[in-house]
């Protein structure tokens, strides 16, 4: 007779499954390599650039320039009046020694670099000019920094392109799917023909919206400058705020409207002439699940990547724009401090700032989105095509997954090598006519669409334009 022993309590203790572990490991692990990746390539990026600027002594001479400036306002301000000339000069030889030990120009070039790469990097220069005013930072000194100025204009930048850019995608995209349903129709052709005033620049459309609903309709207030914080506008009038959005946001939002839905939706009618969709057809799935299941989901990577780089060379394109509405951007910080270059290099790292941030997201979007990528795959990503889960923990350990260590097999050649002598039985006219006949069918193509046309009328014009000037 066997007697039950009572269990301890570690035999009860709930332990997670190593699973569970490995598959989070993985994916903190991704997300590091990636992360330390792209920041690895900016931080190069921006290394040799200042290292290819400083060869020629560009960037010491900016910032001797800036201490020529500086002594010359001090010796402005009457700081040394009554002091002999001997004195005077022994006075400006120290101060501008202590500049240039503060600018790092005492120091070998390699380091210099590295240390202007840094300072770039960090946006903690040492000088600037804003609204005229030359500032130094000195040690103890109360004036904003470069990265105090950046933080509180880049909020402003941040609200309204992501505003614009989140109402620009879901348009696009339903609009896309719209005018993809009703191919050839009036509202189909219209979009195509209106798909070449994306080319103009976005203040532009800012410029007619302000005649049109400011000046003439009186529905929407002027552009001013708005000189307080975020939150203050939003506590104290959030409505008038908002109307005051409207005109930067619309102006955003046309500039790159027409063309991208005329882009989707042409990808759309392509993917729609694939074979699976065919199948999906025969089987009498509905047109909205078809749409949902095997025509939006195997192109939104490509959907994503061209929003997501359509965003950035937005945000690069911004600067005019908020010039214009008066908006405390970053833009604007670029007019209100233009020929200053700590300025100008601060906002080309921002700008690098968000296209690895937006690169990073891209990369992990992927692993949601595309069911055929795999995280250190070796396996067939075909498999991973044709399971049915729909779970999106199950979809991420897929994507997860460790490395495959079985080797691949590779297929047979299908296609024999011609022989020696049998390419040249080709004959140069077939060729030729090939030729031709893929140029007729381009020409046949551009003539189905008027906007093209225009386009291209515009193109030829303006290149006429350039040579005659």
């Amino acid at each position: 007779m066997t007697t039950s022993q009572p269990s301890s309590s570690r035999d009860t203790d709930i332990v997670l499954p190593k699973k569970h572990t490995g598959f989070f490991v993985r994916i903190v692990k991704y997300a590091l390599s990636r992360a330390l990746g792209l920041g690895l390539m900016l931080i190069v990026g921006m290394f040799m650039a200042v290292l290819v600027l400083n060869f020629g002594g560009y960037i010491d001479d900016i910032y001797r320039a800036d201490i020529d400036d500086i002594l010359m306002a001090v010796s402005n301000s009457g700081e040394y009046a009554g002091l002999p000339q001997e004195e005077i000069q022994q006075a400006a030889a120290d101060y501008r020694w202590q500049l240039e030990e503060r600018y790092g120009l005492h120091t070998p070039f390699l380091a210099r670099c590295l240390r202007w790469t840094y300072e770039a990097l960090s946006l903690n220069s040492n000088s600037y000019q804003m609204g005229g005013v030359h500032i130094v930072i000195m040690p103890g000194s109360s004036s904003p920094g470069i990265r105090d100025i950046f933080l509180n204009r880049l909020p402003y930048t941040l609200l309204l392109f992501g505003v614009s850019n989140l109402l620009f995608f879901f348009a696009s995209l339903f609009t896309a799917l719209f005018l993809f349903n009703r191919y050839e129709s009036f509202m189909d052709r219209l979009f195509v023909f209106l798909s070449p005033i994306s080319s103009i620049p976005n203040w532009v459309f800012g410029v007619f919206l302000v005649i049109l609903f400011a000046a003439v309709l009186r529905v929407l207030p002027f552009p001013k400058r708005l000189t307080e914080g975020i939150g203050w506008y939003v506590a104290a009038n959030p409505l008038y705020f908002l109307k005051y959005m409207i005109l930067p946001v619309a102006a955003i939002f046309l500039n790159m409207f027409f063309q991208s839905v005329y882009s989707w939706r042409t990808f759309f009618l392509l993917q729609a002439g694939e074979d699976y969709i065919e199948l999906a057809r025969a089987k009498g799935l509905s047109d909205r699940v078809i749409q949902r299941r095997y025509l939006v989901r195997p192109t939104l990577p490509y959907i994503i990547t061209n929003f997501a780089m359509m965003m950035i060379g937005i945000w690069q394109a911004a600067l005019i724009l908020e010039k214009f509405f008066f908006w405390p951007g970053v833009g604007s910080l670029f007019f209100d401090s233009i020929g200053e270059p700590s300025v100008t290099i601060g906002i080309t790292v921002v700008f690098a700032y968000l296209l690895v941030i937006t690169v990073f997201l891209l990369d992990i979007i992927y692993a949601l989105v595309d069911p055929r990528v795999r995280v250190g795959a070796g396996g067939n990503g075909a498999a991973m095509a044709r399971s049915s889960s729909q779970d999106p923990l199950r979809r991420l350990r897929r994507v997860f997954a460790p490395r495959s260590r079985v080797p691949k097999e590779r297929p047979a050649d299908r296609l024999t090598p011609l022989a020696e002598g049998e390419t040249g039985k080709l004959s140069r006219a077939a060729l030729r006519r090939n030729r031709f006949s893929t140029f007729r069918s381009a020409l046949r193509e551009v003539r189905r669409y008027p906007s093209a046309i225009f386009g291209l009328a515009i193109i030829g014009l303006l290149v006429l334009l350039s040579i005659y000037t």
